[in-house]
């Protein structure tokens, strides 16, 4: 699956929000995200399995900071125009992301609805998601 109008994978886009894995860096991000993610995971279970809350509190904090370190390598070796639809990305996703936040938190609290924080924090895993459709969209208008 190719965006006809880019030549970047869609199918990277949509999945991983990178331009796809052509270069060395591309794949290193990917392999590396795709790893972290799965040690968070087991981090997190073993963590609440031997319900050891400090180490659950911090798993998924820093996984997300390896995961944007990584991102950041890969934005750096990108070249100006890869980088310019990445970042432009970034920005509308995390931008929609949180205004969609503040909407739902606004209408959680004037209905008195409580809720976990650990659904907060759930409700960041579609900004993710967004963000490679935004990607998508984005790369569309460069040819």
């Amino acid at each position: 699956m190719s965006n006809s109008n880019s030549g970047w994978p869609a199918c990277a886009m949509l999945s991983w929000g990178t331009l796809g894995k052509q270069d060395a860096a591309g794949r290193r991000y990917q392999t590396r995200t795709a790893i972290a993610l799965a040690a968070m995971v087991v981090g997190l279970l073993g963590s609440a399995l031997l319900k050891v809350r400090p180490i659950m509190a911090v798993v998924p904090g820093l996984f997300a900071v390896y995961i944007g370190y990584e991102f950041r390598r890969y934005l750096n070796s990108v070249d100006e125009l890869a980088r310019r639809i990445l970042l432009e990305s970034v920005a509308w996703a995390y931008l929609v992301g949180g205004v969609l936040l503040m909407f739902t938190v606004g209408a959680l609290m004037a209905y008195d609805v409580h809720v976990d924080a650990v659904w907060l924090f759930m409700g960041l895993a579609p900004v993710e998601g967004m963000r490679g459709t935004i990607l998508y969209f984005v790369a569309r208008r460069y040819q």
